[in-house]
């Protein structure tokens, strides 16, 4: 990525607001920000659970909403969870120095990111049904964000309906073990498209 942004042809631009996909000729030709356009032969959407809510993205595309996840972090100290351990109410992840990631929820409230009492209650009985030395762990922290989940539950990888327009989202929980394949996925669907033009 380093390299990539020291390319002069890279632009990186934080801080700015898309507003909508810019369409001309039945085609989508880049973005419209909030300071300008941005002109693209390809356009990718990959706004994750905010997918659905770029103007513009055309009505054949199934909707992404998002999906709730709360996280719970804990401290122990001597470390005596050495695997990932799975059970019907939770998981846990050793970090290898003594943290250990506790998960996590699957809630649809919209776009509401609050870590809730009943979320970390869930999250902790299925941590220590799973491990229960974890009782004596210090929690340290805890968080939530959004999975984006797509109608049909299938990720949106690839050309659209709308030429110029491909798509990265919807992966719902599997978003980083399927970066690598989706990039490709999505690199050659453009080049592909570029083909038939």
């Amino acid at each position: 990525m380093a390299a990539l942004a020291r390319n002069p042809r890279v632009q990186i631009r934080g801080g700015t607001t898309v507003e909508r996909l810019a369409v001309s000729g039945n085609r989508c030709t880049g973005v419209r920000l909030d300071d300008g356009e941005l002109q693209a032969d390809a356009t990718v959407l990959a706004a994750g659970s905010w997918s659905s809510l770029v103007p513009g993205v055309p009505a054949g595309v199934p909707t992404v909403r998002p999906v709730r996840g709360q996280m719970v972090l804990l401290d122990e100290r001597p470390p005596t969870v050495h695997a990932i351990v799975f059970g019907p109410g939770g998981y846990v992840v050793p970090r290898g120095d003594g943290r250990v990631l506790c998960g996590s929820t699957m809630e649809h409230a919209g776009f509401r990111k609050e870590v809730t009492a009943a979320g970390v209650a869930a999250i902790l009985g299925g941590a220590l049904a799973c491990v229960p030395s974890l009782g004596a762990a210090q929690v340290v922290a805890s968080w939530s964000n959004f999975r984006p989940h797509a109608e049909g539950d299938r990720a949106l990888v690839g050309a659209s309906p709308l030429p110029g327009l491909f798509l990265a989202t919807g992966h719902h929980r599997n978003g980083i073990l399927l970066a690598k394949v989706t990039a490709d996925a999505v690199a050659q669907a453009v080049t592909d498209a570029d083909a038939v033009r």
